[in-house]
Formats: C-alpha cells, structure tokens, sequence
C-alpha cells in the first residue's frame, strides 16, 4: 500500500530537507538596472528595458550584448533602478508639468530628465539640468525645456549615476559597407529566393 505521493502534481518533494541546503533569502536576484539606447546619430536616447548585473560596469556589458547586438545601436546608458526619481502619472491631455512650480533659483548638479508623451510608449530624454535634488530638477525642466505637448510622465536621475557609452563604442557600433549584417533587409532574402528558384527551373 502507498504511503506517500511524491508526484510534484499533488506534493512538492522537500528537497531542501531531504538534502539539508538552507533556502535561499527572498528577493536574492542580482539588482535591476535600466537601458537606454540612442537608435541612430541625431535621435534621442530611450528607455529599451532592464538587465541583472552585480554592478553597473557589468549592467553595461549585459546591456551592450542584450540591446545593440541585434538592432541598430549608436549610444547606450545604464543606471540602477532604484537611481532614479519617478514622479506621478497624469491623465491624458494633462501635463505633469501643469502641478510643478517653477523654481526661483538653479542648482548645482546635473540631472538628467526622460519624458513619457503617450501611455505603453518609452520614456525618451529631453535634456539635462542643473538642480538641487530631482524635485527641483523637475521645476527647473518646467522653466527651461519646450513642453509643447502633455507629459504623462518624467523620469529624473543624476548624470552621475549613468554608465554612459563612450566613443570607442560608437566605432564598434557602426555598420560599414561591408559590414551589412546589423540591417535585416540588406540580407536581401527575398531577392535571393527568387534567384534561387530561376536558377532551378532552367
């Protein structure tokens, strides 16, 4: 006669016990770091995704690998999480802007400022400015930046805390005439399929 089901279906076996290895702690994952790429020369850095790093030298090198070896890349940034400054959300057709104040003196740090225009859409850079702390810095982006249309959202950080890419990855980076694999439609797939069924039903 059975005893015991050890079918995970209906019981999880105490692997734990059954080999006495202490349970790891709660929320032991590497930290979270976030990605901004620039796409090409002249648009703006925007926020991709995350990696898992132990620092953010390394968060780096995850994030070169994860966000530019498929898809076009001229500049990447990281930053930890929990770096940055998130104000609140907005309706829709309300800027976030609309309940700062503008500041009466600038400060003496440089932030960097991300705006979100349209909600499930990234988080784009719309400049730098000197502030004291990343609510001043908000004020401060109220005074000087252009802000022509509703801003949803806006993510704030100091320049400080971003690894930021450097030239040397801008060579890396570049797509030669010979070096066409980066764009998919210089594979020219289809052209060669066509070439491949003239050829075959000579």
């Amino acid at each position: 006669m059975i005893k015991e089901i050890l079918d995970p279906r209906f019981k999880r076996l105490d692997v734990f016990k059954a080999q006495h290895i202490a349970p790891t702690q709660l929320l032991d994952q590497l930290p979270t770091f976030e990605v901004f790429v620039l796409l090409r020369e002249g648009s703006k850095f925007q926020h991709e995704g995350i990696v898992h790093a132990p620092d953010n030298e390394m968060a780096f090198l995850f994030a070169k690998e994860q966000y530019s070896r498929r898809q076009m890349c001229a500049g990447i940034w990281t930053i930890e999480t929990p770096n940055i400054f998130v104000s609140d959300y907005s309706e829709n057709k309300i800027s976030i802007y609309d309940t700062v104040e503008v500041p009466s003196t600038k400060g003496s740090e440089e932030y960097k400022i991300f705006h979100m225009l349209k909600r499930g859409k990234q988080h784009k850079f719309a400049g730098t400015v000197m502030a004291n702390n990343e609510e001043h810095a908000l004020q401060v982006a109220k005074a000087e930046f252009d802000i022509s249309k509703p801003v949803l959202n806006v993510w704030v950080a100091k320049s400080s805390d971003f690894y930021e890419s450097t030239d040397e990855d801008k060579e890396i980076w570049n797509t030669l005439p010979e070096k066409t694999f980066r764009e998919a439609t210089d594979y020219k797939g289809q052209a060669k399929i066509e070439a491949f069924l003239a050829r075959k039903n000579r």
